[in-house]
């Protein structure tokens, strides 16, 4: 059986969606737990990247494909910023933004400019 990448991009999307209606009902019934706007955030962008990643055949949205890994990476980021914000201790914010900053770049590089294989 071969797995069919489209199919299974789709079926994320649509657990991400099920995760943010999950966590916004938890959101909005108990906003007592520190970090769970940051996960709500995180499963929001993560719903986006999925959803835009799988706009990639259509080629007049295109462009928002190319937005949809580093919304999945930004979503991630987001997630570890709620378990940090739940667990009570602070995160290094200009560790965070550099090292997303430097990940978009090198993505966007590689993406736009130089699109060898070998390069990567």
């Amino acid at each position: 059986m071969k797995p069919d990448l489209p199919t299974l991009i789709f079926i994320l999307g649509l657990i991400s969606l099920t995760e943010v209606i999950a966590i916004s009902l938890q959101y909005a019934v108990t906003k007592i737990y520190r970090g769970i706007g940051w996960w709500l955030l995180g499963s929001i962008s993560m719903a986006l990247g999925f959803i835009f990643l799988r706009l990639d055949p259509v080629t007049w949205i295109g462009v928002v494909a190319c937005t949809g890994n580093p919304l999945l990476i930004l979503g991630h980021i987001f997630f570890f910023i709620g378990v940090l914000r739940f667990l009570g201790k602070r995160e290094k914010t200009w560790m965070i933004v550099s090292i997303y900053g430097l990940t978009l770049g090198l993505y966007y590089y590689f993406m736009f400019f130089d699109e060898r294989i070998s390069a990567r």
